[in-house]
C-alpha cells in the first residue's frame, strides 16, 4: 500500500511539472505572437528621411538612429536609415523603392502617398524654439516681419511659419554664424541644441522662446507591403517608450550628445 502511495506521488509530481512545463510553453508563445506575426520579410530594412545632427548622423549614431535601432530590433528586424531630401524619400517610400521613411510628421498627405501606413503612436518629440539676439515679442502668430533661419529638413509642424519665407542652412554652425552677423532675425531650433549654444562664451545673451506650437512628433511611416508589421511595430514603439533601454539611452545622449555639434566662433 505505501509503494502504491509514493508511485501515485511520483506520477502526480511528474503530471504537474509536465503541465507547468507546457503551461510555461503556451504563455511565451503568446507573449511573442506578435514578434513571430510581425517578424521582417526581408533582410534589412531601408527607412529614407531628412533630419540633422544630433539626431540623425552620417555614422548613425544620433539619438534617433539609436531610437529606431532599438524599436526594430525589438521585433528582430534590421533597420538602414537613409539620408534623402524629403520629397524623394516620400516619393520613393510610397513606390515601394523604400521601405517607408523615418521623419515625418503626423499629418502627411495620405491621398498623395496612398501606399504609405502612418505608425503611431510618434516614436520620438522634442520642441523646437525661437532664437534671437533680439529682445523679439511674440505677441501673436504672425512672424512674416522677421528673417527666419532653419535647418535643412528639420520638420516645422508650426501654423505660424506656413507662410513665411525660411532661409535654410546645411549646419546649426552656419545657422548661429547668420543670427550673430544679422543676417537673420529668429533662428528655429531644438530646445537642447539651443540651451547648448546658449551656454557658449559668446552666445550668453542668446534669447529662447519655448513655444508649445512647435513640438513635433516624428512618426515612421511604412509601404503597404509591410502591413503585417503594423501593429506589432506601433506595441512595440509603446513598450520601448517606457522601457528601461528608452531610459538608459536618455541618459546617454544628454551626457554626451551635444558635445560634436560645432560652437560658432566669436567675431
Amino acid at each position: 500500500m505505501l509503494r502504491a502511495r509514493q508511485l501515485v506521488h511520483k506520477l502526480t509530481t511528474s503530471t504537474l511539472f509536465t503541465w507547468l512545463a507546457q503551461l510555461f510553453l503556451l504563455m511565451y508563445a503568446i507573449t511573442n505572437i506578435n514578434h513571430s506575426f510581425g517578424s521582417c520579410s526581408v533582410e534589412k530594412l531601408q527607412l529614407g528621411g531628412r533630419l540633422t545632427e544630433p539626431y540623425h548622423t552620417v555614422t548613425g549614431d544620433g539619438l534617433v538612429d539609436q531610437h529606431i535601432r532599438l524599436i526594430f530590433a525589438g521585433l528582430n528586424c534590421k533597420v538602414e536609415l537613409l539620408t534623402i531630401p524629403s520629397e524623394r524619400s516620400l516619393r520613393d517610400s510610397n513606390r515601394g523603392l523604400l521601405d517607408g521613411d523615418f521623419v515625418q510628421l503626423p499629418n502627411l498627405d495620405t491621398t498623395t502617398y496612398s501606399n504609405l501606413i502612418q505608425i503611431s503612436p510618434s516614436y520620438f518629440s522634442f520642441f523646437m524654439a525661437y532664437v534671437s539676439l533680439q529682445n523679439i515679442t511674440y505677441l501673436d502668430d504672425s512672424l512674416s516681419g522677421y528673417r527666419i533661419g532653419a535647418m535643412v529638413g528639420m520638420p516645422l509642424s508650426a501654423h505660424a511659419l506656413n507662410d513665411v519665407k525660411i532661409v535654410r542652412t546645411k549646419s546649426y554652425g552656419q545657422l548661429m554664424t547668420l543670427l550673430q552677423r544679422k543676417r537673420i532675425d529668429i533662428a528655429v531650433l531644438p530646445i537642447a541644441v539651443a540651451y547648448f549654444y546658449q551656454k557658449q562664451t559668446c552666445l550668453t545673451q542668446l534669447n529662447i522662446e519655448v513655444k508649445p506650437e512647435l513640438k513635433v512628433n516624428l512618426h515612421i511611416y511604412l509601404h503597404k507591403k509591410h502591413q503585417a508589421l503594423v501593429e506589432p511595430l506601433s506595441q512595440e514603439i509603446e513598450s520601448f517608450k517606457h522601457s528601461r533601454r528608452y531610459q538608459q539611452l536618455m541618459r546617454l545622449f544628454l551626457k554626451k550628445g551635444l558635445n560634436n555639434i560645432s560652437a560658432p566662433t566669436c567675431d
